[in-house]
């Protein structure tokens, strides 16, 4: 689906598949998209000029969430379970040796420089496997540490999602099990911090300047949540919580290049879900567009 926010109407919506629509990846020049699927090992390709599925890419893999490269050149994908990275070579059109890491890999994050990778790994198959987060030597396609998350009482935690601090020296994990933000020293390999948020948080974002992360508080069925935690990232404490009053279930955060502007996809109730975009500088939704879809996550075209 695309919108079109100058609008803030639905400006298209582009049949890809029934296989679940899942992860997206833009190049940086925003000119192709790439769309995976929890339910088949096959990604598209959308001409984002057009609005059409200019090609299928036949991984042989499932995917969960894929990330594509600044040269656009390789495709990092987490198939969401198993213990396998797996990195595809869009020039030669072929999958490289896949790379273990933590069991259960649900999320792949870039580094700003592009030569790491984070793996968010949520555990739990079999119980004894601890959820953790893998770090990837993307030059030399070599897994340099698996470091598992820090124990919860009464909690099982799950690494659902991961990206990275603006500078790239931390990692930002969210820890969907033990509702809280964890925060990984990618120089050391060690939990510098760690806050408690809403239930069951999935979408994360930071600002452009590092000073504040923002973390969508989903819930569980049927009690599902409808806010968001603002973090102060020097302190690691929640420094405001954000009620949605139009709807709940918060999905990924996008924050949009700018800085100024974060697009929110809620998805309940079913039938009225829409996408609100929130001004960072006030923390208010400005806007609100309705989609009617099951949204679940977005990105920034050109």
């Amino acid at each position: 689906m695309a919108i079109d926010l100058a609008s803030g109407s639905v400006e298209n919506e582009i049949s890809v598949a029934a296989n679940i629509p899942h992860g997206l990846a833009i190049t940086p020049g925003g000119q192709r998209l790439y769309v995976s699927y929890m339910g088949g090992t096959t990604i598209k390709v959308i001409d984002t000029a057009t609005g059409q599925v200019v090609d299928t890419i036949t991984v042989g893999v499932p995917s969960h969430h894929i990330q594509v490269n600044r040269q656009g050149t390789e495709l990092y994908i987490a198939p969401g379970a198993g213990n396998l990275f797996y990195i595809y070579d869009l020039r030669e059109g072929s999958l490289l040796p896949p790379l273990v890491v933590g069991t259960g890999a649900t999320d792949v994050a870039v580094s700003p420089d592009g030569r790491t990778a984070l793996v968010a790994s949520t555990g739990f198959v079999p119980t004894s496997v601890p959820a953790s987060v893998s770090v990837v030597d993307l030059l030399n396609k070599e897994v340099l540490a698996i470091v598992s998350l820090p124990a919860a009482i009464g909690l099982t935690p799950a690494a659902d999602h991961v990206i990275f601090s603006p500078n790239g020296k931390l990692g930002y994990v969210v820890d969907r099990g033990a509702n809280r933000l964890a925060v990984l020293d990618l120089s050391t390999l060690t939990w510098v911090g760690s806050v408690i948020v809403g239930t069951a948080p999935h979408g994360i974002v930071v600002t452009n300047d590092g000073k504040y992360i923002y973390m969508g508080n989903r819930g569980l069925s049927p009690s599902f949540g409808n806010t968001l935690s603002v973090i102060d990232a020097e302190t690691y404490t929640v420094v405001e919580t954000i009620t949605i009053t139009v709807g709940t279930r918060p999905d990924h955060l996008t924050l949009d290049r700018s800085g100024r502007f974060i697009f929110i996809p809620i998805t309940r109730p079913v039938g009225s879900q829409k996408m609100l975009i929130l001004e960072v500088a006030t923390n208010t939704i400005v806007d609100e567009i309705a989609v009617g879809k099951d949204l679940h996550v977005s990105v920034q075209g050109r």
